[in-house]
């Protein structure tokens, strides 16, 4: 049986009720469970709505194998890699993939920062623009962001992934990247400044 907040907690509650009138996702009466996000537990004296939902993300770290530029490492990954996942995943592909590429010392960053270890002078035009450390501390060539909708959708996705027409994503990773470096991880709560 589903718990109901007490009145004197309902002030969050009313803005997220009128906030389902307008996106029809929670519907009076509006119901309860214990909460498993800290920051609306708090809000909510340890109770959230039932139908909230709360957005998962995984980062991906990718290094390109190195007979390739990180020019061809891009374009490989926009052009083919990228709408493969799109191809695969269907419905279930991400509400948002971020990726990330390295800078590199060509781009001339590491000159207009004040970088003197990442200047064209100094370094190799293909190294990364690290600020603080060593290019060699860096072991990947792009960051992704996949953002789903909640866990589910996560599962749904990976479970098309890892199964037999995932295979198909695999072999072309191994076309750009070093497979056995690729690391995907699942990341916790998001908090902004």
């Amino acid at each position: 049986m589903p718990r109901t907040v007490p009145p004197h907690q309902n002030t969050f509650l009313h803005s997220m009720l009128a906030y389902s009138h307008q996106a029809k996702r929670l519907q009076p009466p509006f119901h309860v469970q214990p909460a498993s996000e800290p920051r609306i537990a708090q809000h909510l004296g340890g109770y959230q709505p039932a139908n909230v939902r709360m957005p998962t993300s995984i980062t991906v770290f990718y290094t390109r194998r190195p007979d390739l530029s990180p020019t061809e490492f891009k374009a490989h990954m926009e052009s083919v890699h990228v709408p493969l996942i799109k191809k695969l995943m269907g419905a279930h592909y991400p509400t948002t993939y971020l990726r990330h590429y390295v800078q590199r010392v060509e781009s001339g960053a590491g000159d207009r920062l004040g970088a003197s270890s990442a200047s064209r002078k100094n370094a190799e035009s293909a190294a990364p623009v690290v600020l603080v450390g060593t290019p060699g501390d860096l072991d990947w060539d792009m960051m992704g962001e996949l953002i789903f909708r909640d866990e589910l959708h996560l599962q749904q996705g990976f479970a098309l992934l890892n199964s037999s027409g995932g295979q198909e994503m695999r072999d072309d990773e191994e076309n750009f990247t070093v497979p056995t470096q690729l690391r995907v991880i699942l990341m916790g709560e998001t908090i902004t400044a």
